[in-house]
């Protein structure tokens, strides 16, 4: 199990909002917003060579128009957030994102 250096938990939101509609996808594209937007500026103190991926991943949720556009976000998020920061047992990765 990894440690994590930044955590966003959308649960709640992930459990009441319905899938596979290019609605829902919307709906879910902003809460994944409002969860990044706050620790986008930490990343970029901690890890300023990382600061231009967060903004995209931001700006590809903020284009999401359809469930497609919505799922290569969150991949892309998933991706970003599986970085390794460091080489020690156990690994401390970039941003664990809580959907269960």
């Amino acid at each position: 199990m990894a440690n994590w250096e930044f955590k966003i938990d959308v649960s709640e939101e992930w459990k009441q909002t319905p899938k596979g509609s290019d609605e829902d996808s919307r709906k879910l594209a902003k809460v994944f917003i409002k969860k990044l937007e706050p620790i986008k500026e930490t990343m970029f103190i901690q890890y300023p060579h990382y600061h231009n991926e967060i903004e995209e991943i931001i700006w590809d949720f903020e284009s999401v128009y359809d469930v497609e556009d919505f799922d290569n976000a969150l991949e892309r998020l998933y991706d970003f957030g599986d970085i390794s920061l460091d080489d020690k047992w156990p690994t401390t990765k970039m941003l664990w994102v809580g959907t269960f």
